[in-house]
């Protein structure tokens, strides 16, 4: 006999050289090293061994945990599901199934930024791709921001596309103040005809 498994074929007193015995694993278990011993020389070749193909609860996760109750087995393909907590953001899916005895891969939760409308006001900026008042990014994550209407780019402002890390946000801000509509070139050529035009008027 072996441990979590048992003799399938019918057992004899005695066995002839090259004689095989089958063996099979109880459920959910699974045989390693084939399936059947041979009677060689006098003595058994390896005998085989059943892998328990159950896990043991999913463990635990920074910055999340699993929903419901843990049981103290779990069959072969039976799942648990993960979530975050708040201000924490998954990666990965929240669903990990048991195969083989172990989980499938396991999801993280990082650390989320997020971008606030009350941070956003009093940088005078918005969202450049969203409309949204409010905004959540995973760390590592990149958002875009851009002046309000009225506003310009403050001097020594950090940049307007901002990387999420670890929770935090470096906010670029803004100033009021309103681009001007002519370029320099449309200004100069502006300015020369008007004093072109002022110096050809008869006193």
């Amino acid at each position: 006999e072996i441990p979590n498994g048992n003799v399938a074929s019918t057992q004899q007193e005695r066995y002839l050289p090259g004689a095989r015995v089958h063996y099979q694993c109880e459920s959910n278990f699974q045989t390693m090293g084939g399936n059947y011993i041979t009677c060689i020389n006098g003595e058994w070749s390896q005998a085989p061994v059943c892998r328990d193909m159950t896990c043991e609860p999913p463990p635990e996760i920074p910055g999340g945990n699993i929903e419901g109750v843990k049981k103290s087995r779990y069959l072969p393909e039976e799942s648990a599901e993960y979530h975050c907590w708040q201000g924490f953001k998954m990666t990965g899916t929240s669903t990990v199934v048991c195969r083989n005895g172990t989980w499938t891969e396991l999801p993280k939760c990082k650390v989320a930024c997020t971008a606030s409308e009350e941070d956003m006001e009093r940088n005078n900026i918005e969202l450049k791709w969203s409309t949204k008042s409010k905004l959540y990014s995973t760390s590592g994550d990149f958002i875009e921001f851009r002046c309000k209407a009225g506003y310009l780019e403050a001097p020594g402002s950090s940049a307007f596309r901002v990387q999420c890390m670890e929770g935090t946000l470096e906010y670029p801000q803004c100033r009021p103040g309103r681009k001007s509509s002519l370029s320099s070139g449309q200004l100069l050529c502006d300015v020369v005809a008007f004093l072109v035009l002022k110096g050809n008027r008869k006193p």
